[in-house]
């Protein structure tokens, strides 16, 4: 599993067309906010956008290849766990276009602090 920590506004891509947004985070839990396209299933490459409420560690499946878990709730930040097959990038935005991925899913235990 890979873990990456984000504040609000702050996004995680998954592959090429899926965006993960914490809009809320507090004490009780984390909102994301998830757009994009659906990875896999039978609504594959389909668009969409939808708004979740998780406590810490509740998770999320984004059809049958993609998992979300809130792993922990920080002040002002959540620790997300991110499950998905190896050839799915995963990354934090503000590194799209520095010359890669911010880490490969699947590829180990990664925590960035």
């Amino acid at each position: 599993m890979l873990t990456i920590t984000r504040e609000v506004d702050q996004t995680i891509l998954i592959g090429d067309s899926l965006a993960i947004t914490p809009s809320d985070i507090d004490a009780r839990g984390v909102r994301l906010v998830v757009r994009g396209r659906h990875v896999g299933g039978p609504q594959d490459g389909e668009t969409f956008s939808s708004h979740h409420e998780l406590a810490k560690g509740a998770s999320l499946r984004l059809g049958p290849m993609i998992t979300i878990i809130a792993v922990a709730l920080l002040p002002g930040a959540v620790r997300l766990g991110i499950l998905a097959p190896e050839h799915l990038n995963v990354r934090r935005k503000e590194v799209e276009g520095q010359g890669g991925a911010d880490s490969q899913a699947g590829a180990g235990d990664y925590a960035d602090d």
